[in-house]
């Protein structure tokens, strides 16, 4: 199977439950930060499962819809996959635990520590999922060896800021947030990452990128 519709399946039941936890706290969204023209703003959501550590909503005045960035701890979504995993099958599912199963497939915890997931969200708040990548986020020193998620959620802040007045989109005919689903992600990410890592630190693997233009 390919890995779009295998992404696709295995993300409709999490997706849905996303929904629902999203629905039931917009009191909790917070208003981070407004672009220097004022028509563009950053919001922090609250995280809609265990394994989700950060959440970001970049909106534009001129444009439909939003962008939505996760942050998922990829030991604590490994673990939520056996949990479905064994529910299933105990439920007789069995189709439903071999999703969950070839989902657990695209999970590497010993290369990588975090997975990034960037969705268009349309007027209809139908969620495009356009880039998943997953990245090894950990800190290491001589003395010392962390997981690195402190760093992480601040390195997708400073990414979803970035995206508020990226130069690229601002010279754009279309629509804003268009041009930032268009932009190599991985680029841009590298790029905020420079203040907390040198590039040589960090590795990452690209599972899954939906490209409008395919």
């Amino acid at each position: 199977m390919k890995v779009e519709s295998l992404v696709q399946q295995g993300l409709d039941t999490i997706l849905n439950r996303q929904t629902k936890a999203e629905a039931s706290s917009v009191d909790k969204v917070s208003l981070i930060k407004k672009s220097l023209d004022q028509k563009g703003e950053l919001y922090r959501l609250p995280p809609s499962h265990e394994f989700t550590i950060a959440a970001f909503q970049v909106r534009y005045q001129t444009s439909v819809g939003s962008i939505l960035i996760t942050l998922d701890n990829l030991r604590e979504f490994n673990k939520m996959l056996d949990q479905e995993i064994l529910q299933e099958a105990s439920k007789g599912y069995l189709r439903k635990a071999d999703r969950y199963i070839r989902q657990k497939r695209n999970v590497d915890i010993t290369k990588y520590t975090h997975r990034i997931k960037a969705y268009r969200v349309n007027q209809a708040k139908a969620k495009i999922l356009t880039w998943i990548i997953d990245w090894d986020f950990h800190k290491q020193s001589s003395d010392e060896s962390s997981y690195g998620s402190g760093t992480a959620r601040a390195l997708m802040q400073e990414l979803a800021v970035a995206f508020l007045d990226h130069p690229i989109a601002k010279n754009s005919r279309g629509d804003y947030l268009d041009a930032i689903m268009t932009l190599n992600w991985v680029t841009e990410i590298l790029h905020a990452a420079k203040p907390f890592y040198s590039h040589s630190q960090i590795t990452h693997k690209i599972i899954y990128h939906h490209s409008s233009d395919s």
